[in-house]
């Protein structure tokens, strides 16, 4: 998908995990809103997860795209099925999940030389160590996860989850611009 050139390029790389996934497409939208060009880059899996998410702002004309990467999972001994770490049928089976996401750094690299216009910031999950090199290589900011770094300090200093009555209850985090809502087990 092309935009017109813009003077931002937000790059986003959450961990491959719901909880993960949906402060950054937050961020996301919220970057768009601003006239931000954003980039989430997930495998095939987690972005038909959050189609629906982005294709409704894609529809409000913000400038967001999803690049997918395929996960190697043949390649460490991982089931086809552990496509998010939620889907992962052990505990044992974690460390080869984060050696299939460590794959992913030569192909992202790839991918983000080849963006139009170049990216001029990351913002990847703690996740995701691997990230702090290839901004360094591609001489862009980098911000590990901040946004979700700040949402858990705004539940931790207000204590909202105190006042929930179940899991599946949606809450506002307060003092964010915008409403943002999410369920406890959705932190």
């Amino acid at each position: 998908m092309a935009f017109p050139s813009s003077d931002l390029h937000f790059i986003l790389f959450p961990l491959m995990a719901q909880g993960h996934m949906i402060p950054m497409v937050e961020i996301a939208r919220m970057l768009a809103q601003r006239g931000v060009l954003v980039t989430i880059i997930t495998n095939p899996f987690n972005a038909n997860r959050f189609k629906s998410v982005n294709d409704r702002a894609i529809k409000a004309n913000l400038k967001i795209q999803v690049l997918e990467l395929k996960l190697p999972l043949a390649e460490v001994e991982l089931p086809e099925g552990c496509q998010s770490f939620d889907l992962i049928p052990s505990t044992a089976l974690v460390v080869k999940f984060f050696d299939v996401i460590s794959m992913l750094e030569e192909p992202t690299e790839s991918m983000l030389r080849r963006l139009t216009p170049t990216p001029s910031c990351i913002i990847s999950d703690s996740g995701l160590p691997w990230t702090t090199g290839l901004a360094n290589r591609l001489l862009v900011f980098y911000g590990p996860g901040c946004y979700t770094y700040l949402c858990i300090h705004i539940v931790a200093n207000t204590r909202i989850l105190d006042e929930i009555k179940s899991d599946s209850e949606y809450f506002v985090l307060p003092d964010l611009p915008g409403r943002i809502e999410v369920t406890n087990p959705g932190f």
